[in-house]
């Protein structure tokens, strides 16, 4: 290398060894802030908002709004009770949840409130069961279904409507295994082939059934316990038999036809002393219309099909006709003991 040369060279390497450090330094920053972007928790929509700017666009100070020395208002002490029973159920459920060390088993009967605080009126409570506590739908029916505890009896007349609203608000129950199309499809599947034990299948199947109907317990409690709640009336039966039809939407049978038999159960006593014959009518039109319900197909068992091969037996959830057949009847029997108009007088509309 020649003299010439010699400092072309070392101004080459100072020029590379400076632009490799600038690249580091970048690189670096670039790292910290996309973590300290991921460790920013997120908004919660009370994130304090940036100062205000005075027209000069500096930076000026924010005059306060609240007037010294005046009290934040009190939390409504209703307000604080439910929070509190929502927060400890949720971590009861959770705790049952757990795959290892679980915290125990579900309550079985709706008695978290053993005493009811007078702050929890049953206006507060049908507020309460109203809403929904998470994307689980058990959880959610297992919390509502624990407030509903603070309501002890039947709800007032006046009450009906609220009553009505909360049921119709209820969870959806959980689909039965094998009342789904896609569950069918894969069902369908697992008897393919050469060697199907029947047996084997029909035992994990089953066992597949029974969770979920496990699941579905604190929903269908929720739903028992409100319909029992609300004053016997036409809304409160017709309300009934859409839980009924929701149990069979959701394939199931037997807990669709054991509604039925509630609402059935009511409307019996109900029709006796019922002041208004025109009410009877109501809920008869309502029944009737169950009939025409085309009713939802689902895998009960494999057995032996054709040629020996392993097939699905299918079984329908739809309304019983003789359920529905003993609501009507217990509603004419009741209009026999009907007392006639007087002459002169208006009848009842």
């Amino acid at each position: 290398m020649t003299p010439h040369e010699r400092p072309l060279m070392r101004r080459s390497q100072l020029t590379t060894s400076l632009f490799t450090t600038v690249t580091a330094i970048v690189l670096t920053l670039a790292v910290f802030a996309s973590a300290a972007e991921t460790d920013k928790p997120a908004s919660t929509g009370t994130d304090k908002k940036p100062a205000a700017k005075d027209t000069n666009g500096a930076t000026g100070m924010v005059k306060p709004t609240a007037t010294i020395g005046a009290k934040k208002p009190a939390k409504d002490p209703a307000t604080a009770l439910i929070t509190e029973a929502v927060e400890k159920l949720t971590a009861e459920y959770k705790a049952t949840q757990k795959k290892e060390g679980g915290g125990g088993s579900l309550r079985t009967t709706s008695d978290y409130f053993t005493e009811v605080p007078a702050e929890l009126t049953p206006e507060k409570v049908l507020a309460a069961v109203s809403k929904s506590y998470g994307s689980d739908p058990v959880l959610d029916a297992y919390v509502r279904w624990q407030l509903l505890s603070a309501i002890p009896g039947t709800l007032e007349d006046k009450l009906l409507s609220k009553g009505v609203n909360a049921y119709r608000s209820a969870p959806r129950p959980l689909t039965r295994v094998g009342a789904s199309a896609d569950e069918r499809k894969r069902l369908d599947q697992a008897i393919k082939g050469d060697n199907v034990n029947i047996d084997t299948i029909n035992s994990k199947f089953n066992e597949a059934v029974d969770r979920r109907a496990a699941m579905n317990a604190p929903i269908y409690s929720f739903r028992d316990d409100l319909f029992s709640k609300l004053p016997a009336s036409p809304d409160a039966f017709i309300a009934g038999l859409g839980d009924a039809m929701d149990r069979f939407h959701a394939g199931d049978n037997k807990g669709g036809n054991n509604q039925l038999k509630l609402v059935g159960q009511r409307v019996t006593l109900w029709s006796v002393s019922v002041e208004n014959p025109r009410q009877r009518a109501v809920v008869a039109d309502a029944v009737e219309r169950l009939r025409k319900e085309p009713g939802v197909e689902y895998a009960q068992l494999v057995e032996p099909g054709e040629g020996g091969r392993p097939r699905w037996k299918l079984g329908m959830a739809r309304p019983s006709k003789d359920e529905l057949n003993n609501i009507i009847e217990s509603m004419k029997g009741a209009a026999a003991f009907d007392v006639p108009a007087e002459k002169g007088k208006k009848k009842q509309k």
